[in-house]
């Protein structure tokens, strides 16, 4: 009887452990969604680069749709950005570059959002772990 009590203590320890196991984290960064809205004077944005760059690690970017809505990629696979602090960077400016099948190039598109937000930008913001996502609206003077 006291062998078949030792048995199913050490089967629930088993139990207990893989579970716990199971329920952490993957090694790597820790990235979660990220998501939100930008405007300029009350309007969405649209065509907008949003950049959200850590004091280390990699860069996550979005460009913003019609209504100025944006989701941070951090590679190619995932969505979201690094946990933790970020300088955001917003801009309009797109060089031109090859646009077609027969090498011609796009029209520069200028850019109409200042400095303050982009090249000197002011910006920061908190990503935080929360398994939701992260919502930010940006608000952009145009002065």
């Amino acid at each position: 009887m006291r062998h078949l009590h030792h048995c199913w203590v050490a089967t629930l320890g088993l139990l207990v452990l893989s579970v716990s196991i199971g329920c952490t984290r993957s090694s790597g960064p820790m990235i979660t969604p990220v998501s939100g809205q930008v405007l300029m004077e009350g309007q969405p944005l649209p065509d907008a680069m949003v950049v959200f760059e850590p004091s280390g690690g990699r860069s996550s970017l979005g460009k913003t749709d019609s209504q100025g809505n944006f989701v941070l990629q951090y590679s190619s696979t995932t969505k979201g950005a690094l946990v933790g602090e970020h300088t955001v960077r917003i801009s309009t400016f797109d060089p031109p570059h090859p646009a077609g099948p027969n090498g011609e190039m796009s029209t520069l598109k200028p850019e109409v959002v200042p400095k303050k937000y982009n090249k000197e930008t002011e910006l920061t913001r908190t990503v935080e772990d929360k398994w939701r996502g992260n919502q930010f609206t940006f608000e952009l003077d145009p002065t």
